[in-house]
């Protein structure tokens, strides 16, 4: 429908997988991104902890392990998504 808010990515139960950062590398982000870009203010929502209020269609987030509920609110729309994050067992491996 246009002009429906809605929530591109992450999808309603995706499961990421978060390796450690090396020393030198960034954290590793996730992009959370809107269907349709939109001039109108969106507030994004993480666990019910406000993240930002942008007029752009995505925003980026530095991963941590657990379980989110993202949500976005724009005017009387709302979209909700949940997801999963965990970090990923480093094995050293001998040679």
């Amino acid at each position: 429908m246009p002009g429906s808010l809605r929530i591109l990515s992450p999808q309603n139960g995706d499961y990421f997988l978060m390796h450690s950062p090396r020393p030198g590398q960034p954290p590793q982000r996730l992009e959370f991104k809107l269907a349709q870009a939109d001039s109108r203010p969106v507030e994004w929502w993480l666990n019910g902890s406000q993240l930002s209020t942008t007029h752009t269609s995505s925003l980026f987030w530095e991963m941590r392990p657990g379980t989110w509920t993202l949500m976005v609110k724009r005017e009387d729309q709302t979209d909700t998504v949940q997801f999963e994050v965990q970090a990923a067992n480093s094995q050293q491996q001998r040679r």
